[in-house]
């Protein structure tokens, strides 16, 4: 990963900063999701699951602020370019079993009194996702604030933001039969205000109240974007504080 921060000061009263940001990564995981433990059988079982992934990032965030003898004001925007792909392989009994008529999910079943595989010969391993994604958010943004006298205190923004996701799932065969292959995509876009006032009223006492608004896409992670309802809105998470500081 790497990261850069511009600066640029034509005045006293103006600055211009940009930072910019990539990074690669490749990762993987070995998991193991518990399914409980049977003390009649003195066994633990869970899902085995692994999983690799590769994600490249590039963000970019211009702002100019303008600072004045009772107004300040910050502006910009950001862009963020994400893709990479995603595999997951699940290990272990899968289906119906006629032995003791119960569903198995890639369970593993392993004695906790030897360490044995109970069902090991039942094992096997399956492909469940491999995808190849990108996505793109863009935000712009505005924020003034301002000096109402010796006392008051405004502030004011607001923020709108866009998301995009595109995913091609890749075909492959499970013990179920071969999954064919599917491209989703989808895209949201939600504007957030903020709003604050706070009164001086000591030297060393502020009264103050602060609305904000944040959101996040529900666009859920990679596994489940391909099943979701394309109906479903952003999460929306509104808060309003108010209080005394000294």
């Amino acid at each position: 990963m790497g990261a850069a921060v511009l600066r640029h000061t034509p005045s006293d009263r103006w600055t211009v900063r940009t930072v910019l940001h990539g990074r690669h990564l490749d990762s993987s995981s070995n998991l193991g999701f518990n399914e409980g433990v049977d003390e009649d059988s003195g066994s633990i079982q869970w899902n085995g699951f692994n999983g690799l992934s590769t994600q490249r990032v590039f963000f970019v965030e211009p702002q100019v602020t303008y600072t004045g003898p009772r107004l300040r004001v910050v502006a910009g925007g950001s862009f963020e370019r994400v893709d990479g792909t995603s595999q997951e392989f699940w290990t272990g009994q899968y289906g119906f079993s006629f032995t003791d008529f119960n569903f198995y999910f890639y369970s593993q079943k392993r004695s906790y009194e030897t360490g044995e595989f109970l069902n090991r010969d039942e094992w096997i391993t399956d492909p469940l996702l491999d995808a190849e994604y990108s996505a793109n958010i863009a935000a712009g943004y505005v924020q003034a604030e301002a000096n109402l006298g010796s006392r008051v205190t405004l502030t004011a923004g607001v923020r709108a933001d866009r998301f995009a996701r595109a995913v091609d799932y890749l075909p492959y065969t499970t013990a179920e039969g071969p999954q064919a292959a599917s491209t989703v995509d989808d895209s949201d876009a939600h504007l957030s205000p903020k709003a604050a006032l706070s009164v001086k009223l000591t030297d060393h006492v502020t009264a103050y109240g602060a609305f904000g608004e944040g959101f996040s896409p529900a666009f859920g992670p990679i596994w489940a974007f391909g099943g979701r309802n394309v109906n479903l809105k952003p999460e929306i998470a509104r808060s309003l504080e108010g209080g005394l500081k000294g």
